[in-house]
């Protein structure tokens, strides 16, 4: 496993996951269901609101010459296969932003008209929701669940960009800069004297580095790490 492999491929990451929720449509309509009561909103109102948020990210996505119309147009076609609901460009980071740079939180609570706090407070709820549920459905164990919380919980103690930055000796916005001035990572790990194995293990190191804290602080039991 890579720098982040162990927390997000097993326990930590399994949220509403393979066991507790069926198929993967209704995983989504069901992570939708739990996100909508907690913002006291129908799933109607929820899903048009991330259509709308999606159709802004990928346009503002376009003027940035992140994605270009033709790959905006494929977006929108598959959009159509799939009820309507348009995709999210990358994943999310902690402070919501997604490999494009587009804040889908901020976006998101903008159309929903509430703050950035109060929609990560709603989905934090329905994040929890959703375990009691699989738990009361037999679909997780009680030991599972708590595996699942203590991986959700490292994933928010860890500042996986700082320790990038730390491993490679760039910020963020230079490794963006260098990468919009066509920089490839392979150059730029050159740069720095580094290949992907060291870079791998540096970060790994790093990693285990930071479990060895968040137990230090109580974040997670040690316990917990081992199983992550």
């Amino acid at each position: 496993a890579g720098f982040r492999g162990n927390a997000g491929e097993r326990g930590g990451d399994r949220e509403f996951g393979e066991r507790g929720f069926g198929e993967r449509g209704d995983k989504t309509a069901e992570r939708s269901q739990y996100l909508a009561d907690a913002l006291g909103i129908s799933v109607d109102e929820l899903d048009a609101a991330q259509a709308a948020v999606a159709e802004a990210a990928i346009a503002q996505a376009i003027e940035d010459g992140t994605i270009t119309q033709e790959q905006a147009d494929r977006m929108a076609e598959r959009a159509g296969d799939s009820g309507g609901r348009m995709p999210m460009m990358g994943g999310h980071g902690r402070a919501g932003f997604d490999k494009g740079g587009v804040d889908h939180e901020a976006l998101l609570a903008a159309e929903l008209g509430i703050s950035v706090e109060d929609l990560q407070a709603a989905q934090e709820e329905a994040r929890q929701a959703g375990i009691a549920q699989a738990v009361a459905d037999g679909n997780l164990t009680a030991e599972e669940a708590d595996l699942m919380q203590a991986g959700h919980a490292l994933r928010e103690y860890i500042d996986h960009e700082a320790i990038m930055e730390e491993v490679l000796g760039l910020t963020m916005d230079e490794l963006k800069a260098a990468r919009e001035e066509g920089v490839s990572i392979k150059d730029l790990l050159a740069e720095q004297g580094l290949d992907r194995e060291a870079i791998q293990e540096a970060m790994q190191n790093a990693h285990n580095e930071a479990i060895t804290q968040a137990v230090a602080d109580g974040v997670i039991t040690q316990a917990q790490a081992d199983a992550l």
